[in-house]
């Protein structure tokens, strides 16, 4: 099965490479996609990630839809990813949700696992199942270019993209790690070279939690070239 689902991956690669080479794309784009924060309070991210506050006095916490501030603690560190489709699901005109029953539906299909005392990261394959409940579609890719992104962007398609968390501005992961952090990519501009996204536990001081941009060459520092295109099923 693994096997299967690594050589779909690299047809999918392959694809997208093909379709983004002879399509032609705008010279910007800039998705107009409603800024949710994997934080009930999202000015308590950097609360909780800079200043080591601890995440249950976050007073909010019931904006999130969890049922207790247990719940909350237990899940806002993991929910990047919801974070990511609740936005999406607005800008697609899906509903209106809540992070975490988001993630608990999410977990009944396998996207999320018990990790130890913690809960994994989000689980790409399961993903693409749970989603289609929402008639939207997803595709993994697992090398993801600057092209790419135009291409997939050009065609009204968000990309839930794995990065360094660090790509907020603030260092809470080792420089070498690949992935650990999911953004919303929101728009790219080919003549500046920049991505714009938006980071579900960016900071609101520095204003690097809605639509954040930053040049091509930062964004590839953090990006690990892998995420998730979502496309409207209708």
């Amino acid at each position: 099965m693994k096997l299967l689902h690594k050589i779909k991956r690299q047809c999918s690669n392959l694809t997208l490479q093909v379709w983004s080479l002879f399509t032609r794309t705008p010279d910007r784009v800039r998705l107009n996609v409603p800024y949710t924060s994997q934080f009930a309070n999202p000015s308590w991210a950097e609360m909780v990630l800079k200043d080591n506050q601890p995440i249950e006095r976050d007073l909010l916490w019931e904006e999130s839809g969890a049922r207790s501030v247990k719940e909350y603690k237990r899940w806002v560190l993991s929910i990047c990813g919801m974070a990511c489709t609740l936005m999406a699901l607005q800008f697609y005109k899906k509903g209106t949700f809540k992070t975490i029953p988001l993630a608990r539906d999410a977990a009944k299909v396998g996207v999320y696992k018990k990790d130890g005392d913690g809960i994994s990261s989000m689980q790409y394959v399961p993903y693409v199942k749970w989603i289609r409940k929402f008639n939207l579609s997803a595709t993994i890719y697992s090398r993801i270019s600057f092209r790419s992104l135009c291409y997939l962007l050009s065609k009204q398609r968000l990309v839930i993209a794995s990065v360094n968390p660090n790509i907020r501005g603030f260092s809470t992961a080792p420089s070498t790690q690949v992935g650990g952090h999911l953004i919303l990519i929101t728009g790219y501009n080919k003549k500046d070279k920049t991505v714009t996204f938006h980071n579900p536990s960016g900071f609101e001081n520095s204003q690097t939690q809605s639509n954040h941009t930053v040049s091509l060459k930062e964004f590839t520092i953090y990006f690990s070239g892998q995420g998730i295109a979502l496309k409207n099923r209708r």
